[in-house]
C-alpha cells in the first residue's frame, strides 16, 4: 500500500504558489530597474528614482571581519548542524550596519539609508571553528556579540557583505524630504516667532497704527515678512545639510542598493523569475494530481487548492520590510 505523504501535498500546493509570487515580485524589480527613467542628483525628484554613481561613507566604518574601511557592511555567522543525517547551514547570528552612506555622481551627492534594502554587496565567505585564535583577536566582533556565540569545535561560517568606498553604487528607492530636516526646520521657525512675541522693540514695529494693540491684519502683514526672510536664511543654510534622502518606498516597491552594473541586475532578476514561475507552477500541479491519486475528492481537492494558492501567494507577497529581514535571519530568503 503506497504510503500517504500529507507533508509532501502541504509542501507542494503551498510551496508552489508561494514560489510564483516570489517569481512574480522578482519580475516586477526586473520591470523597475528597465522602466525607471536615470536621475541626476541635482535634477532628482521626489517619488521612485533609479540613481547611478559610486558610494561614498557618511561615516567611515570598518567592517567587523576584513577589518576594511567602507560604506556599509552586514556580518553573518551560520552553525554547520545535523540533523538525522542530513546536515544544513543555520544562520545564528546576522547584523547589518546602521549608519546612511552617499551616493555620489557627476552632479552631487544624496544620502541614501540601507535600512530594509535588498543589498547586492561584495560577499565573501570563509570557514572557521570556535577554537580559532584569529577570532578572538577581533575586537569589533566583541564588541557585536559575535564572539558569545562560538562553540569550541563545532563548525562555523562567516560571510561578510560590504559596499566599500569608492565603489560603484546603483540605487532604486524613494526620494523623499528627510524627517529629521523637516522638524528641524519647523523647530527653528516656530524659535523665531516665539523670539519676535517676546521682543517689545519688534512688536512695537508690528503695530503700524500705533494703538498699543497688534491686530491680526498687522501680525499676518508682518509675519509674512518673517517668513520671507526665513525662507533665504534656510536656503543659505540648505547648502550644507541634506535635505532629501533615499528611503525604503512607503508603497512596498522594491528598495534596491547594489555595487553590480543594472544590466547584470535584470538578468539576475528575469532569471530568477523566469526559473521560479514555471517551478511554481509545476509544484502546485504535482500537488493537485499528488491529492487526486490519494483519493481526495475532486471539489475537496480544488477547494483546498484554492485555499493554499491564495494563502501562498499572501506568503510571498508579505515578505517585504521587517517580514522579509525575519525571513531572511531564518535562512528562507537572503
Amino acid at each position: 500500500m503506497t504510503e500517504v505523504r500529507v507533508d509532501l501535498l502541504i509542501a507542494a500546493l503551498l510551496g508552489g504558489p508561494a514560489l510564483i509570487g516570489w517569481g512574480m515580485i522578482n519580475y516586477k524589480k526586473k520591470q523597475l530597474i528597465d522602466n525607471t527613467p536615470r536621475s541626476k542628483v541635482r535634477s532628482a525628484s521626489m517619488g521612485m528614482i533609479e540613481l547611478k554613481g559610486f558610494a561614498e561613507p557618511w561615516k567611515k566604518i570598518q567592517a567587523p571581519v576584513s577589518g576594511s574601511e567602507c560604506c556599509w557592511w552586514r556580518c553573518k555567522i551560520e552553525k554547520h548542524v545535523r540533523s538525522g543525517k542530513s546536515s544544513r547551514w543555520q544562520t545564528i547570528k546576522q547584523v547589518d550596519s546602521v549608519l546612511p552612506l552617499y551616493l555620489v555622481d557627476e552632479t552631487g551627492r544624496i544620502l541614501v539609508d540601507p535600512s530594509g534594502a535588498e543589498v547586492d554587496a561584495i560577499s565573501k565567505t570563509q570557514p572557521c571553528t570556535g577554537s580559532e585564535p584569529y577570532f578572538t583577536t577581533m575586537g569589533v566582533l566583541k564588541q557585536t556579540g559575535f564572539l558569545s556565540l562560538f562553540d569550541i569545535g563545532s563548525r562555523y561560517r562567516v560571510t561578510e557583505e560590504r559596499i566599500p568606498i569608492q565603489a560603484p553604487l546603483y540605487v532604486l528607492g524613494e526620494l523623499m524630504q528627510r524627517a529629521e530636516a523637516l522638524e528641524a526646520r519647523r523647530q527653528r521657525y516656530q524659535d523665531m516667532i516665539r523670539a519676535v512675541k517676546k521682543d517689545s522693540v519688534k512688536m512695537a514695529v508690528v503695530d503700524t497704527n500705533k494703538d498699543g494693540v497688534v491686530d491680526g491684519h498687522e501680525w499676518d502683514v508682518y509675519r509674512a515678512q518673517l517668513e520671507a526672510q526665513f525662507i533665504l536664511e534656510e536656503e543659505k543654510r540648505a547648502a550644507g545639510e541634506d535635505k532629501l534622502i533615499v528611503r525604503l518606498p512607503r508603497n512596498s516597491e522594491p528598495f534596491i542598493l547594489s555595487v553590480h552594473e543594472e544590466k547584470s541586475l535584470s538578468s539576475k532578476y528575469a532569471l530568477l523569475a523566469f526559473g521560479l514561475i514555471p517551478l511554481g507552477i509545476a509544484a502546485s500541479g504535482f500537488g493537485v494530481f499528488y491529492g487526486l491519486s490519494i483519493g481526495i475528492p475532486q471539489t475537496q481537492m480544488i477547494l483546498g487548492w484554492l485555499a493554499c494558492t491564495m494563502l501562498g501567494l499572501r506568503l510571498s507577497f508579505s515578505l517585504r520590510g521587517p517580514a522579509r529581514r525575519w525571513a531572511a535571519k531564518l535562512g528562507v530568503l537572503r
